[in-house]
C-alpha cells in the first residue's frame, strides 16, 4: 500500500501543515538560541543541545551531532564571526544523518 491510498488529501494536506509548523518551530529555535552571539562557545553547542532534544530530536542523535560540531569548532579554531558558519555546518550535519538513516547517498564534501 502507497502513502496515498494510506493518507485522504485532507489527512495529507493537516500532515503536511502539522510539519511546516514543526519546521519553522525548529529553524526558529535554531536561529533564537545564537541570536546576539558573538562567538561558538560551550554556552552556544549547549543551547544547540537542548534546541536539538526539545524539538524531539533523540539524545544519540543530539549527541552525534553534537560530537560533530565539537570537532569541527576544534578543528577549524572558530572565532567571533563564525556563528553563521557553524547554523551552516549544524544543517548539513543534520541532513547527512537523515539521508543517512533514509538509505540513500549523500555527497558531504562540503562538510
Amino acid at each position: 500500500m502507497s502513502w496515498k491510498s494510506f493518507f485522504t488529501k485532507q489527512k495529507k494536506q493537516d500532515l503536511d501543515q502539522g510539519l511546516e509548523r514543526t519546521k519553522k518551530s525548529f529553524f526558529s529555535k535554531i536561529a533564537h538560541t545564537v541570536a546576539g552571539k558573538s562567538k561558538v562557545d560551550e554556552e552556544v553547542l549547549d543551547d544547540l543541545e537542548e534546541v536539538l532534544v526539545s524539538s524531539d530530536v533523540s539524545v544519540k542523535t543530539t549527541l552525534k551531532i553534537i560530537d560533530r560540531l565539537e570537532e569541527k569548532v576544534k578543528k577549524d579554531k572558530y572565532d567571533e564571526s563564525d556563528i553563521l558558519t557553524l547554523i551552516a555546518f549544524l544543517i548539513l550535519v543534520i541532513a547527512e544523518i537523515l539521508v543517512k538513516y533514509s538509505g540513500k547517498s549523500f555527497n558531504n564534501s562540503l562538510i
